[in-house]
């Protein structure tokens, strides 16, 4: 779960440093050009809200697969104890696997 909250961060910071950064340098310009040689700050812009996009899909991404931990958290915790134990991988070691 650690793992998934350094990603999930990551990407929650990405997006607000993008959003930030492209309303700072660029303050009254959408990332739309309809030349087709836009200047530097149109294509910094486009630059920027496409962080900032990843950054929102890569939050989502990241909050599904907390969700889906916590479901699977809680529905091994509704199973009995002889369900839990059923479930559970069987160990074998290298002479077991070498005797069959």
């Amino acid at each position: 779960m650690r793992g998934a909250t350094k990603f999930l961060l990551f990407f929650v910071a990405l997006a607000i440093a993008s959003a930030f950064a492209r309303r700072w340098i660029a303050p009254d310009l959408l990332p739309i050009s309809d030349s087709e040689l836009p200047n530097w700050k149109f294509q910094l812009a486009f630059v920027f809200q496409s962080l900032e996009n990843m950054g929102v899909a890569g939050t989502g991404l990241s909050l599904l697969a907390f969700a889906a931990a916590a479901l699977q958290k809680l529905l091994r915790w509704r199973k009995t104890p002889g369900e839990r134990e059923a479930s559970k991988p069987v160990e074998t070691t290298d002479a077991e696997i070498g005797t069959q």
